[in-house]
């Protein structure tokens, strides 16, 4: 398989994971009960440690085969 390949399918098994992840969201709000601030601050620490993770996977890039770290990152390691 082409490199250019093998990353387009990583790319979008990445998005697929993300869809499942928001749409995971709505039950995890009726397992955590009926307040809204719970599923804010569950919202916002998910997000805080996705935009953290970026800065990270561009420095592994940077130094390692960037094919691996996109694997990486869609399994979620």
């Amino acid at each position: 398989m082409k490199p250019v390949a093998v990353t387009l399918l990583l790319v979008n098994l990445a998005g697929i994971m993300e869809r499942a992840d928001e749409s995971l969201l709505p039950g995890v709000y009726k397992e955590i009960g009926a307040d809204p601030t719970k599923l804010g601050s569950l919202t916002l620490f998910r997000s805080i440690v996705q935009a953290s993770c970026y800065p990270v996977a561009a420095y592994l890039a940077t130094r390692h085969n960037w094919v691996r770290v996109i694997a990486l990152g869609a399994v979620g390691m």
